[in-house]
C-alpha cells in the first residue's frame, strides 16, 4: 500500500539538478543569517559584562541597532528553502504539514516574541540599562517557548 498521493501532473519548473542547488544555497544563506544573528548576540551578551567601557557601550548599542534587521534576513532567507523543499518533495512536505501543522502556527508567535524581545534589548541598551542579565533573559525566554512542547 502507497501512503502517498499521486505524483502530481504538473512537471517541475526547472531541471531537479538546478532545484536542489538552488535549496542547498539558500539553505546556507538561511544558515549564514542564523550564524550571524546568534554570534551577534553572544558578542553583545559579553560586550555588555565591560559596560564600563565606552567602546563595548558604542559597540553593543552598534549591534543591538541592528540585531532587528539581522532577524528580518533571517526570516526572509529561511522562506526560499521551504519553497524548493515544497517543490522537489512535495508530497512528503504536505503530510507532515498537516501533521505538524500547530507548531507551524506556533513559530508565528515565537518571531514575533523575538522581535519584541530584540527591541527591548536595543531599547534598554539605548537607554543604557543594559546588562548581561538582560541578553540571558532573551536567550532564556526563546529556549524556554521553543522547547516547552518538547518535555510534553
Amino acid at each position: 500500500m502507497n501512503h502517498f498521493p499521486a505524483v502530481d501532473p504538473i512537471p517541475l519548473p526547472a531541471p531537479i539538478w538546478l532545484m536542489k542547488a538552488l535549496h542547498i544555497v539558500t539553505l546556507a544563506l538561511h544558515f549564514i543569517a542564523v550564524e550571524i544573528l546568534l554570534g551577534s548576540l553572544l558578542v553583545a551578551a559579553l560586550l555588555s559584562v565591560a559596560r564600563r567601557n565606552p567602546l563595548a557601550r558604542t559597540v553593543t548599542a552598534a549591534i543591538a541597532k541592528r540585531l532587528q534587521v539581522v532577524l528580518t534576513y533571517v526570516i526572509n532567507l529561511g522562506v526560499p528553502p521551504l519553497l524548493f523543499a515544497q517543490v522537489l518533495y512535495g508530497r512528503a512536505l504536505y503530510t507532515s504539514s498537516v501533521l505538524i501543522g500547530a507548531w507551524w502556527i506556533g513559530v508565528i508567535g515565537l518571531l514575533m516574541a523575538i522581535y519584541w524581545l530584540l527591541y527591548r534589548f536595543a531599547a534598554r541598551v539605548k537607554n543604557g540599562r543594559i546588562g548581561a542579565t538582560t541578553v540571558t533573559n532573551i536567550s532564556v525566554n526563546v529556549t524556554n517557548w521553543t522547547c516547552h512542547g518538547c518535555t510534553t
